[in-house]
């Protein structure tokens, strides 16, 4: 009798160990399961600004690549979707998806307009031109980068953030090594909040600096961060003294009195209100030309 009870307590302890085994090994397989987080892609992904609205498609997939079927999840886009901005498109899974639950968020980007490349060579005395041609809408952006590099991969490259309404810069300390071939590319850039929105880069230009080698390039006089704040500054004071806003572009171009009308100055001047005449009117002011460096009238 003994025997059998002991024999009886063993069989017990081995189903309950067996059985514990089992229902940890099922935990795990679901636990694997929810973990694969699903795959959201968007055909584009971004696009330029054209002020028409844009849906991209929406396709998912799992996490060893196998397409879901759409009749197991919804999308959600936001309102808009034609300004310069990004757009959060939710894709949320219905409950006849049993591998995963949730609401998964994907950015669709609207970026600005890419600008051009106009002339990359050497200048006057020892340093290289940039030129590139202005967008015909700068309202919608707040500045450009510009990069160039020795290599076409850019890799390694020397940026410059630039304010909006210049359409050049030189400089004699570039880092430029006497006899090397550079690359440069441009790029516009619009604040939107705290948010940083690049256009896609321009083809790039390319040229062979013949001169003195040059001092490092020490970053240039603007930052991303100051672009941020000067486009904060420059929404806060776009409005007429009557609280609305003026509805004229506020940047004048003309050319350089400097340099004999060879180079262009272009700044923004801000408008004012004059109480003689009891309107808005540009400010005449003295700047640096961003081609010869001179400084004249605008």
């Amino acid at each position: 009798m003994k025997k059998r009870l002991f024999a009886l307590f063993i069989t017990m302890i081995m189903v309950l160990s067996l059985s514990t085994e089992m229902a940890f090994c099922a935990e795990v397989a679901e636990g694997d399961v929810s973990v694969a987080t699903p795959i959201v892609k968007l055909s584009p992904s971004s696009c330029t600004y054209d002020g028409k609205a844009h849906k991209p498609k929406v396709k998912v997939y799992t996490a060893d690549d196998k397409k879901i079927k759409s009749k197991y999840y919804k999308v959600k886009y936001p309102s808009g979707r034609k300004k310069i901005g990004n757009y959060n498109i939710k894709v949320t899974f219905k409950d006849n998806y049993k591998d995963y639950s949730g609401t998964i968020v994907q950015t669709f980007t609207v970026r600005p307009k890419t600008p051009k490349m106009k002339n990359f060579d050497k200048k006057a005395g020892n340093g290289f031109g940039l030129q590139w041609h202005l967008l015909k809408d700068e309202s919608k952006i707040a500045g450009y980068e510009v990069q160039w590099a020795d290599n076409k991969s850019f890799n390694d490259p020397n940026s410059l953030i630039i304010e909006k309404g210049y359409i050049g810069w030189n400089s004699s300390a570039m880092g430029l090594v006497n006899g090397t071939k550079y690359y440069c590319r441009i790029r516009s850039i619009a604040i939107k909040g705290d948010a940083a929105i690049y256009s896609f880069w321009s083809k790039s230009k390319s040229s062979t600096y013949t001169g003195s080698n040059q001092s490092a390039y020490d970053g240039g006089d603007t930052t991303l961060e100051g672009l941020k704040l000067q486009q904060k500054k420059s929404s806060a004071s776009g409005k007429s003294s009557s609280g609305k806003s003026s509805g004229k572009n506020n940047s004048k171009h003309n050319r350089c009195s400097a340099c004999s009308g060879t180079g262009h100055v272009l700044r923004n001047v801000p408008m004012s209100y004059s109480p003689v005449t009891g309107m808005m009117q540009y400010t005449m002011m003295m700047v640096n030309c961003s081609i010869c460096g001179g400084r004249g009238w605008i």
